[in-house]
């Protein structure tokens, strides 16, 4: 009985998922939440410390800023994938591609682009402190 009721519980006990399928499943919510514009859901996954950066990484746009831009855009289409993932310890780094038709005003962009996502496991779950992104 008691051999019955241990693997019972075994079977029972919840699985802690691995930061790879946590980090995956948090990138979808972003991925998600950015092509709906959901700021709320952006505004969870981005560190309140993040910056996005390109080409040779000299100027970095704050967080504040990316949002507003964001917030700005009007989407058509955005599609993310992760290429490859590297986790250490709390520390992730996503290597992305993705792809995007955008416009903003009058201006419209239709890209491939590449990121690397830098996440940091805290107390609210997985968020992006950096993205550095470059075209293909």
């Amino acid at each position: 009985m008691r051999l019955m009721l241990a693997f019972v519980a075994a079977v029972a006990s919840p699985v802690a998922a691995s930061p790879e399928s946590e980090i995956s499943a948090a990138n979808s919510r972003w991925t998600d939440a950015v092509a709906k514009k959901d700021m709320a859901a952006v505004e969870a996954i981005v560190a309140p410390g993040f910056r996005l950066t390109s080409g040779d990484a000299k100027d970095a746009i704050q967080r504040a800023a990316w949002l507003a831009n964001l917030s700005k855009l009007q989407i058509a289409a955005y599609k993310i994938e992760i290429t490859d993932l590297e986790v250490h310890g709390d520390t992730a780094i996503s290597t992305v591609s993705g792809s995007w038709d955008v416009a903003l005003g009058n201006k419209k962009w239709s890209d491939k682009f590449q990121l690397l996502d830098i996440w940091v496991r805290g107390p609210s779950g997985w968020q992006v402190v950096r993205r550095h992104i470059t075209g293909e």
